[in-house]
């Protein structure tokens, strides 16, 4: 009887250590922050783009010089990592929307659209170098065409928050995916929306994928920030 309890339990420990094996190599979706929030340096940048962008398609000139007063702020480093595409997708056309982060062609373009905003564009202190990589927000833009992904490879930090913020033109559903070096899953965005945000804590000093994945029918023009 012994002998049958015994066994019984060894083969429960090993059914145990089967599924723990399975269940690790699944990937967990934490949240969007899990720690931290996100810097609201990287927050300010993202503000001043949707400023951008209404402010194109309104002809409002005060928000152009609004963003380009958030920009000069919160300086960016342009991203040192180009993004590589997963195959063509489906190539498509559309009317392109205006947008800029240059606080010179920002300021330049308000006061195109309305005079008026001369003395408040010449308020904006246009910075003359910005923080760089380390410790600073890095900014690029991409596109990724219908029903395709393209790749960023990014070196973050052990042990800091790394927060990535991806804003597409609003045409389509856009998707971010972090895996690890090892293709692992590291956390996700999959909501409905071209916003998304997602952080994460690297135990160490690596590489990191990031996936910018076009749900939609259309090409989609997108803005990558990272801190």
């Amino acid at each position: 009887m012994k002998k049958i309890i015994i066994s019984s339990f060894l083969c429960g420990l090993f059914a145990l250590g089967l599924y723990a094996q399975k269940a690790t190599k699944k990937p967990i979706i934490p949240t969007k922050n899990p720690t931290k929030p996100v810097s609201k340096s990287l927050l300010a940048v993202s503000t001043a783009i949707n400023l951008i962008r209404y402010g194109y398609d309104q002809k409002c000139a005060t928000c152009l010089v609004s963003a380009a007063e958030i920009l000069s702020k919160n300086p960016t480093s342009p991203l040192k990592f180009e993004n590589k595409v997963v195959g063509k997708g489906i190539v498509s056309t559309k009317t392109d929307k205006k947008a800029t982060v240059d606080i010179k062609t920002l300021l330049a373009d308000a006061q195109a659209m309305d005079k008026s905003v001369e003395n408040m564009a010449k308020k904006v202190i246009i910075p003359v170098a910005s923080r760089g990589a380390v410790g600073g927000s890095q900014y690029g833009t991409g596109r990724v065409n219908a029903k395709s992904e393209v790749y960023y490879d990014i070196k973050f930090y052990g042990l800091e928050q790394g927060t990535v913020i991806v804003k597409g033109d609003g045409d389509t559903d856009l998707d971010v995916y972090v895996h690890d070096k090892y293709g692992n899953l590291i956390t996700a965005d999959e909501d409905a929306t071209d916003g998304c945000v997602v952080s994460f804590i690297p135990k160490i000093t690596t590489t990191f994928r990031i996936y910018v994945t076009n749900r939609g029918k259309v090409y989609n023009n997108f803005e990558l920030l990272t801190n």
